[in-house]
């Protein structure tokens, strides 16, 4: 997967360039030296876990680096927001529930790997059950066949799965590729189960998306109620 990191790479630098921003402003974003942020340009240092998040949390869109499509908002963006933050796991439920009845696009190996991740994760489920056990259990994989999905070897997974380490932007872009699944997906804290609600529902008709809009809104409602 060489070639598909030096993509993430030229994405990276592309943008920082048409941004007209300098490498120690990148660095920044980073949350790492300047030196080290040139040696991830020139192929040197692969961008560690912390550093990609970094970026996330300072606004760039991570998930169009690592894949190459750019990360889309609808509505569900603003309901998510005034959604309290007790009942935003029962709203991605909701969503979820309706859009997965009225989307009509032919299921592909990706969409259904995330959907059925989604819907793992936001099921009763162990709490130091690691996103990489719930990947496991999901796709029925031993830790072998991760690691070889990952292209690491088994003791750096078994770390990676027992929080002891985490995954750098090459691994992570192994798993995009070898399994589907975006990076903000994947974060164990804030996963962003939004991103592939909203591919869904701007692929709504749209009378199917003003019914839809009617439905979640007064779920929306309900739930802030109940809260």
């Amino acid at each position: 997967m060489e070639n598909s990191y030096k993509q993430v790479l030229n994405r990276i630098v592309t943008y920082r360039k048409k941004m007209n921003m300098t490498q120690r402003q990148m660095a920044e974003k980073m949350g790492i030296t300047q030196n080290h942020y040139c040696k991830i340009e020139t192929g040197n240092k692969a961008i560690a876990n912390k550093a990609l998040y970094n970026m996330g949390a300072s606004g760039l869109d991570i998930d169009y680096f690592i894949t190459g499509i750019k990360s889309e908002k609808t509505v569900l963006n603003e309901y998510f927001e005034k959604c309290p933050q007790n009942r935003r796991k029962e709203f991605i439920g909701i969503v979820t529930m309706y859009l997965n009845l009225k989307d009509t696009e032919a299921k592909s190996e990706n969409y259904r790997n995330e959907i059925s991740l989604m819907n793992y994760m936001l099921s009763e489920r162990t709490e130091n059950e690691s996103i990489w056990s719930c990947i496991r259990q999901v796709k029925n994989y031993t830790q072998e066949k991760m690691a070889e999905l990952m292209e690491i070897n088994i003791k750096t997974y078994r770390e990676i799965e027992r929080g002891n380490s985490a995954p750098n932007t090459i691994i992570l872009t192994n798993v995009y590729n070898n399994m589907g699944y975006y990076p903000t997906l994947l974060q164990i804290e804030n996963p962003n189960y939004l991103l592939k609600l909203n591919s869904m529902w701007n692929r709504l008709a749209e009378d199917e998306a003003a019914e839809l809009n009617k439905v979640i809104n007064y779920n929306l409602k309900y739930l802030i109620k109940k809260s």
